[in-house]
C-alpha cells in the first residue's frame, strides 16, 4: 500500500493576473479520502475549500486566516481517479476570491472567500 499523501496531482497550471487554473487528479491514497466514505469514497467539501485556500495563498500571496466564506454550492461528488479542474479568480477590487471545481464542464463546486489582510 502507497503512503497516503494530502494534496491531489498538478497535471497542467495555467496562469494569468488575476486567476490561475489548476487541473487536478485526485489520488486513491489521498488521506483525506480515509473513512469517507468507505464503500464509495467522494472528496470532502471542507478539503475542496482548504484546497482552494492554499493554492489562493501560494497565487496571490494571501494569508491562509479567512474572513469570509460565501455562495457555496456542492453540485457533484469528485471521486479518486478524477481529473478535475480548479480555477481561483481573484477580483483585485474586492480582494474577493472566487474558486469553482469542474468536472468535464460540469460545476462539482464552487463559492467565494474573503481572506484576512496581512
Amino acid at each position: 500500500m502507497t503512503e497516503p499523501v494530502l494534496l491531489p496531482q498538478i497535471l497542467e497550471k495555467t496562469v494569468s493576473e488575476n486567476s490561475v487554473q489548476l487541473v487536478l487528479r485526485i489520488p486513491e491514497n489521498l488521506l483525506y479520502l480515509d473513512g469517507h466514505f468507505p464503500q464509495m469514497p467522494i472528496l470532502a467539501g471542507v478539503v475542496q475549500l482548504h484546497w482552494a485556500i492554499q493554492f489562493a495563498k501560494d497565487k496571490f500571496s494571501i494569508t491562509d486566516l479567512i474572513e469570509d466564506v460565501s455562495q457555496i454550492k456542492f453540485n457533484s461528488l469528485i471521486h479518486p481517479q478524477d481529473k478535475v479542474t480548479l480555477t481561483l479568480t481573484l477580483n483585485p477590487e474586492t480582494q474577493t476570491l472566487t474558486y469553482t471545481y469542474k468536472l468535464d464542464e460540469k460545476i462539482c463546486s464552487s463559492g467565494r472567500f474573503v481572506p484576512i489582510k496581512k
